[in-house]
């Protein structure tokens, strides 16, 4: 860069100011011998011979030497040329339409040269350079220390019309500039054209030209003070710089006022051999340079938005430069320009892969890393407000390091993260072969959930304590390293430690023990990774091993996982077991629901798009057993959602009961544990039966979830279910079941529903239909006559609110309407219930009696606030028309309901007085309707016989082509009756 500013400009300056020095000065000595020979011939002969001589180039001026005699004489060189190299594209490398410069005579005697005005008319000058040749100036400007025939100084400099081209082809640089001197005499550089491939344009203007001269020609041991300013655009990138130097043409002395900015910092930082990531910067101070030593002090500016200020001092020319770099800085996001800083390692570790095959990756990042450490010394000392690496949000940092020889020292690293801090003190010797360092870091209260960022779940709780570690033999080593970690709100208190381990496939790797209390229980951790260096690798799994307990719950993995710190891949078996899968709760950021014991295999992945992925599960839940697929994706300060598929080939309801607070069966071959044995004892000693387990209402807002469930077969005790479909999706705290679908007795259970936890107490709604149940297929296993017959079907909707199974029904608001028809029933079932005493009485004898008919039966409840009221109960038999009424109060757990047989045949011993059956959910009595309770108003209860309606007709009678059956036959007479 230094070299595209200065170079042609020096160029000018040496040939035109040193050339016009040697001409010049031949010319004056020349003079000297004027008075014997006046012949102007001569002259111009002399001249050319010298200077031709002296530049190893043939000089012309077409137009002669011309002299105008006066107490200053003014010699005029018209139309002089300079040749080119033989290789260069242009005939000359300079030229002008004429040089003149007006002599004061009289310093001669002395051997000083005064020119007291030097006028150049048209300079040109043709710079060229070539990559196999070089530049064509270069041997007109080599140094010499032969002392200077005479002392010169120009007084004034007048520049009329110059121009100077540059050509680079290799390094896509074509540059035309225009030289001037101003009415003020000042210099002025304007020139446009490309560099490196991009467009270029500047203006510059400095002090008179015979400052620079005074400096070339007087030859200074001094340096001078020559102003410069201007401003410059290459591309999109634009400096202004305002200040000045000794000379142009040396540099060695400067101090400038500069500001550069642009789009795009890489092609600025390439121009001085480093790359880092494509940025917007701006950066402006003052730069100084005195010989060897090069400063920037008063920076302020600002790279990929990170603000900064400081200054930075560059000392060249010793056996390694140093560097010396002070930096206050607002904000630093090292994650936009860390990376890429160092371009020697994209071309060192082109193929990673291979390297990471022959587990070379560390050793050879380590040795080149290190190895750069004998590149230059430096002092560091950073101050940044605020600092995002990784992710994460640092504070108050403090960097101070010391490089000297190839051995690099931190004095200290310290800094907060939330309310937490961190101190680094260590060394690397990269001096030696073999590198050789070490490191302690102390940690105060460092919150988990700021640490580990990518495991996107907040509340992790805090850790402090030491870890040190130590380079040796390029291996790294964990020493007298241990940490508590522990979480106050939810009871957690670990002893962590770590140490390094033999392994027999992967060398020296880390074990790390813990134990303690996580969340009230006891926990104990086991864990076996690979080596240290590896945990960063992206491109080798990282091996480990965990075993670990946490109270009754086994939890067991083996895999690898890429990058650990960052979860980029994972690949884990796993197994887990315990008495109650909701205790997963307190160990993942999941809900899960109370379950009998359970035990888990499966492979867990974690993919590229950041997708946890439970699959090929195989495992029991109680006597269930369990497979199918769970997908998770959980972003920080965002609820987890996921996705499951889950199938069963049995599925045992028993198995369900925990998830609303019931027991299942406990006796012997159920899957129990001494918890369940615990609520089925308390659930005994209940009058009432109704669960009381409350409803987890904050789990159900902490995650978003969508399940797929099927089962090929459930077993609920007695009651056959041939197939169980259940799609359930759980957003924003609202869980939808659309549908749970139970098949069984070849009909079907349909519920849609849902349960909104956002409401205190949650609040609920669901809509069933049962259509064309077989009665014959249900009461098959529960000994129940074989003649028995019917279909079953209806409707519901209701609403609900509250914690608890028994909260939501106490509050129920719905209707309900069952209809059965077709049906069939042994008579004894209907005369033992005291619908007809005389034909149970006859039915005593040693025939049995034929089965009993029911062509319909319909029952409707209504209810509100928790009471529910049996409309309307009627049926329909062969030999009885039977009617009925009733409450039931789910807050108390009682019912009521009233029967009233109307037989259609006559009997002697037929009884007129109604049926009640009464109780609580737990146990029930039935007795006849007595006197008192008649004379109280019991009978009101029940009225005229109230059918079904046809739209349920559907869900009992599918149609058929002949005739009416059942319901709809009762219907059908039910319309004529009251038509007429």
């Amino acid at each position: 860069m230094q070299s595209f500013l200065w170079q042609p400009l020096k160029t000018i300056l040496a040939i035109i100011g040193g050339g016009i020095m040697v001409i010049l000065g031949h010319a004056v000595a020349i003079l000297t011998v004027i008075a014997l020979a006046m012949e102007t011939v001569w002259i111009s002969d002399q001249i050319q011979s010298r200077v031709e001589k002296n530049w190893n180039r043939e000089v012309h001026w077409s137009g002669g030497i011309e002299v105008d005699w006066a107490m200053a004489p003014t010699l005029t060189i018209k139309r002089p040329t300079l040749a080119n190299a033989s290789w260069a594209e242009e005939a000359h490398i300079a030229s002008a339409e004429s040089i003149s410069a007006r002599i004061n005579l009289r310093p001669l005697l002395n051997q000083k040269l005064v020119v007291e005005r030097l006028t150049l008319d048209k300079p040109r000058i043709h710079l060229q350079r070539s990559p196999d040749k070089g530049s064509n100036w270069q041997a007109l400007i080599s140094e010499k220390d032969e002392p200077p025939f005479f002392q010169t100084r120009f007084e004034e400099i007048e520049i009329s019309d110059g121009k100077l081209n540059y050509v680079a082809s290799e390094e896509e640089t074509d540059i035309a500039m225009e030289v001037d001197t101003t009415q003020g005499q000042k210099l002025r550089f304007n020139g446009k054209g490309s560099f490196k491939g991009k467009s270029l344009a500047f203006d510059l203007t400095g002090d008179p030209p015979r400052k620079v001269t005074a400096a070339l020609l007087e030859n200074r041991t001094q340096p001078g003070a020559y102003a410069l300013r201007g401003n410059l655009d290459w591309g999109e990138h634009q400096l202004t710089l305002d200040g000045q130097s000794d000379t142009l043409t040396s540099l060695q002395s400067l101090e400038f006022q500069f500001s550069l900015q642009g789009p795009n910092s890489t092609e600025i930082t390439r121009l001085f051999g480093y790359e880092t990531r494509d940025a917007a910067y701006r950066v402006e101070g003052v730069m100084q340079r005195r010989d060897t030593k090069w400063r920037l002090e008063n920076l302020d500016g600002n790279f990929a938005n990170n603000e900064f200020k400081g200054e930075v001092t560059w000392i060249e020319g010793q056996e390694r430069p140093n560097l010396n770099v002070a930096f206050n800085i607002e904000a630093l996001n090292l994650d936009k320009t860390l990376p890429g800083l160092m371009p020697s390692d994209r071309e060192e570790f082109a193929d990673e892969k291979t390297e990471t095959e022959n587990g070379m990756r560390w050793k050879s990042l380590v040795k080149t890393q290190t190895a750069k450490l004998k590149q230059l010394d430096f002092d560091l000392d950073l101050q940044a407000q605020q600092l995002i690496l990784k992710g994460r949000q640092l504070h108050n940092i403090d960097l101070r390091a010391h490089l000297a020889s190839g051995r690099l020292e931190i004095g200290n690293l310290s800094g907060k993260l939330g309310e937490g801090s961190f101190t680094v003190v260590g060394s690397v010797d990269g001096s030696q072969p073999l590198p050789q360092g070490s490191i302690d870091i102390e940690l105060t209260k460092m919150d988990m959930g700021r640490v580990l960022p990518t495991v996107e779940v907040t509340q992790l709780g805090y850790l402090e304590g030491t870890v040190s570690a130590s380079m040796k033999d390029e291996t790294l080593l964990l020493e007298k390293s241990r940490l508590r970690y522990w979480h106050d709100n939810m009871n957690n208190d670990i002893d962590i430690r770590l140490a390094s381990q033999t392994m027999e496939s992967s060398g020296v790797g880390i074990q790390l023990t813990a134990s303690g209390i996580l969340r009230n229980h006891p926990f104990n951790l086991e864990l076996n990774g690979g080596p240290l260096l590896d945990l960063d690798d992206p491109h080798k799994p990282y091996p480990l091993s965990l075993n670990s307990t946490f109270d009754e719950t086994i939890i067991q993995a083996n895999g690898t996982i890429t990058q650990p710190m960052l979860l980029n891949s994972v690949d884990l078996k796993v197994h887990v077991e315990g008495p109650d899968p909701a205790q997963l709760w307190y160990i993942t950021p999941f809900i899960l629901p109370h379950l009998p014991p359970y035990s888990i295999d499966a492979r867990l992945k974690r993919d590229e798009e950041k997708f946890w992925v439970l699959r090929e599960i195989d495992g029991t839940v109680g006597n269930s057993d369990l497979s199918g697929t769970v997908r998770w994706r959980a972003t920080l300060g965002e609820r987890p959602e996921v996705w499951a598929n889950l199938n069963s080939r049995l599925l045992d309801l028993d198995d369900l009961l925990p998830v609303i607070g019931a027991a299942p069966a406990t006796g012997r071959g159920e899957a129990t544990s001494p918890a369940l044995e615990a609520l089925a004892r308390r659930q005994e000693a209940r009058e009432e039966i109704l669960p009381t387990a409350g409803l987890m209402r904050e789990r159900l807002k902490a995650v978003d979830a969508h399940v797929d469930f099927k089962a090929l077969e459930m077993r609920a005790r007695k009651v056959p279910f041939e197939e169980v479909v259940l799609e359930l999706d759980l957003e924003d705290g609202i869980l939808k079941g659309h549908p749970l679908a139970l098949h069984f007795a070849k009909g079907k259970f349909t519920l849609n529903g849902e349960i909104n936890a956002n409401f205190d107490p949650a609040r609920s709604n669901g809509r069933l239909e049962i259509s064309r149940v077989n009665l014959k297929e249900f009461t098959e296993h529960f000994n129940i006559a074989a003649d028995t017959k019917g279909i079953f079907g209806g409707d519901g909707k209701l609403t609900m609110e509250g914690n608890s199974p028994d909260q939501a029904l106490a509050s129920i608001d719905g209707s309900l309407q069952l209809l059965m028809s077709d049906g069939q029933i042994n008579a004894l079932l209907v005369e033992a219930a005291g619908l007809d005493l005389g034909e149970v009485l006859l039915s005593l004898g040693e025939e049995q009696p034929e089965p009993l008919e029911i062509l319909c039966l319909y029952a409707k409840l209504e209810a509100s606030k928790g009471q529910a009221n049996v409309e309307a109960l009627t049926m329909a038999t062969s030999d009885s028309n039977i009617v009925g009424k009733g409450e039931i109060d789910f807050a108390n757990e009682t019912y009521e309901l009233v029967l009233e047989a109307r037989p259609k045949d006559f009997s002697v011993l037929s009884s007129s007085s109604p049926v009640r059956v009464y109780g609580n959910f737990a146990n029930y009595n039935v007795d006849m309707v007595s006197d008192e309770l008649i004379a109280r108003g019991a009978l009101a209860l029940l009225g005229a016989m109230i059918f079904p309606p046809a739209a349920l007709l559907p869900l009992v009678e599918p149609g058929t082509a002949s005739g009416q059956a059942g319901c709809q036959q009762l219907v059908s007479s039910s319309k004529k009756e009251s038509s007429k």
